[in-house]
């Protein structure tokens, strides 16, 4: 992940440079990727579309749009070129550019897994699940490795689903989850599945609850493995909804349907035990989720306010000290200590930055400001 965001800041980096010295000349800048090899082409092109992908920033998408015409230029059959433009226009939703280029591929190599994937994706996208299917089946039977044979089989189970077909799209993503035992993506999908027939019959209903549980547990034990990640809180975050809304769904179950099947005010007969059992539970979520989105504000706070007032004021003790008790709020344990060994720099004797790091084994270096000698009897 560093070197792809390496490779895209050097390509980017370079591409602005340029930018600034010749704002109204773009064909210098192409001239420049020009001398570039196509390896090197290729490679600034993957990692400019990496970080699209993560940031969505519409100047990587142009960055990554040059470079890739350059290569296109230089070699129209390139084959890493068009996959990677097919992509690209995949992620900026531009399907009608993207299905052109993953067509071209496969006219060239009807096998390739990359084109297939991407023209699924695109008839799933366009709600075509038939003719999603006949590109995904064909990519399933090539994928060139576990991971990309579980993601397959994830998109099947969504065309299946799609189409109707309930039993085909269990079996699909029962398949992804034994490929890759460990792939949260596929629990992620075989739960969203389960959540969608919930809906529909309330045979699915614990499989549905149950799932969501799982789940949860997991991205949980994934986030505690990175306690400083506001991605894997999110994650976290996106778990419990899903928790909730098996356990509303649940708890919907036990109340009469009206003539259009929808959840009544009036409890079915002896169910008021599971109804508040469900209830409960739901309160009980509702408290822990809103402990995360807590700390997902505070990470919020970081980012948009704290960093950026010590930024501008690098000597205010009062700023580094909000900032680092935002830093031990959120779990960011390097970053507090380094804004705590800051504020001893400027005032040796703070007490609470010298506790923190007391407390997390780090020496403190600095010593405090000698108490000022105690005025001679009679002065």
């Amino acid at each position: 992940m560093r070197l792809r965001m390496l490779m895209a800041g050097l390509t980017t980096a370079v591409l602005s440079a340029w930018a600034v010295a010749q704002p109204a000349a773009p064909a210098v800048r192409d001239a420049m990727l020009e001398t570039r090899s196509t390896p090197d082409l290729v490679a600034d092109a993957t990692a400019l579309l990496a970080e699209f992908k993560s940031t969505r920033s519409e100047s990587l998408l142009a960055d990554a749009r040059r470079v890739l015409g350059v290569l296109l230029t230089r070699d129209p059959l390139n084959t890493d070129a068009n996959l990677l433009s097919g992509e690209l226009g995949l992620e900026a939703n531009d399907y009608d550019t993207a299905r052109k280029y993953f067509a071209q591929v496969t006219q060239i190599e009807p096998n390739n897994y990359r084109a297939n994937v991407g023209l699924g994706r695109i008839w799933n996208a366009n709600r075509s699940f038939r003719q999603a299917v006949l590109f995904l089946e064909l990519a399933e039977r090539v994928a060139p490795d576990v991971k990309r044979g579980s993601a397959v089989k994830r998109l099947l189970a969504s065309s299946y689903l799609g189409m109707g077909n309930v039993t085909k799209a269990l079996e699909k993503i029962e398949e992804a989850i034994r490929l890759d035992p460990e792939s949260l993506e596929s629990l992620r999908a075989r739960m969203d599945i389960n959540l969608q027939l919930a809906a529909r019959d309330p045979a699915f209903i614990p499989v549905a609850v149950s799932d969501s549980s799982d789940y949860r547990a997991r991205v949980r034990k994934q986030a505690e493995a990175e306690p400083g990640s506001v991605e894997r809180l999110r994650e976290v975050e996106q778990a419990y909804d899903a928790a909730i809304l098996a356990v509303r769904t649940l708890h919907n179950s036990y109340y009469e349907r009206d003539a259009q099947r929808r959840p009544t005010n009036r409890l079915i007969r002896d169910k008021e035990a599971e109804a508040a059992a469900a209830l409960n539970r739901l309160a009980e979520l509702a408290g822990e989720v809103a402990v995360i989105r807590l700390t997902i504000a505070n990470h919020d706070i970081i980012q948009f306010a704290a960093a950026k007032a010590v930024e501008l004021d690098p000597k205010n003790v009062k700023y580094l000290e909000n900032l680092a008790a935002l830093y031990q709020r959120t779990n960011q344990r390097e970053q507090a200590i380094e804004t705590c060994q800051k504020i001893l720099a400027l005032q040796p004797s703070h007490a609470a930055a010298r506790q923190f790091l007391d407390s997390v084994g780090v020496p403190v270096t600095t010593e405090p400001a000698a108490e000022p000698p105690s005025p001679a009897p009679g002065d």
